[in-house]
């Protein structure tokens, strides 16, 4: 007597529904693997409020965290930064990490807020950040080599890439590993 053989028929019904389920489970662990939990990040002279943002993950988006950079002395904002988490093209061409003094004064908060954000990057379990600057801009490709990043070429930003601009100069890209 032969014996029944159990069907393999596999049912696409709602496949589209399943599908989608799992790339939104994915997209959620993205997302709780690099929540920042601490809404205020502690430097000796500066600290960081979070700021609300957007965590939509997409193919011109990347899973990120604003911060407003406020002084202790006079609890005057001084300045914005941005760590992109993950390895996308954006942080290929944009750096992982940027810095923007909110007024034309000099501030001197660039180099708390780089050791802060890179903190905040270990403990994130990622694995490297670029960094990028302007061929002219010494006073950044100092303080980038100084975290221990190492150059790696000059690139150019290419035509379909947010930070592109016509008649671009090539820029330096740095990478720093944090683990092997």
């Amino acid at each position: 007597m032969r014996k029944k053989r159990k069907s393999r028929t596999l049912l696409f019904l709602g496949s589209v529904g399943i599908l989608s389920a799992y790339i939104g489970s994915q997209l959620k662990s993205v997302k709780k693997r690099y929540e920042v939990e601490e809404k205020i990040i502690d430097c000796p002279n500066y600290w960081l409020e979070q700021l609300p943002t957007n965590t939509n993950i997409t193919n011109k988006e990347q899973l990120n965290c604003h911060f407003s950079v406020v002084r202790k002395v006079d609890k005057r904002q001084v300045g914005t930064c941005v760590l992109y988490f993950g390895q996308e093209e954006n942080s290929y061409f944009g750096g992982h990490i940027v810095i923007v003094p909110v007024s034309t004064e000099k501030e001197n908060f660039k180099k708390e807020v780089l050791a802060a954000l890179i903190h905040l990057s270990k403990e994130k379990m990622m694995s490297h950040l670029y960094f990028v600057a302007n061929k002219k801009d010494i006073t950044s490709i100092q303080e980038i080599e100084e975290l221990g990043a190492k150059f790696t070429k000059d690139i150019l930003v290419p035509e379909t890439h947010r930070n592109y601009v016509p008649k671009q100069k090539k820029i330096r890209q740095y990478k720093l590993v944090l683990f092997d």
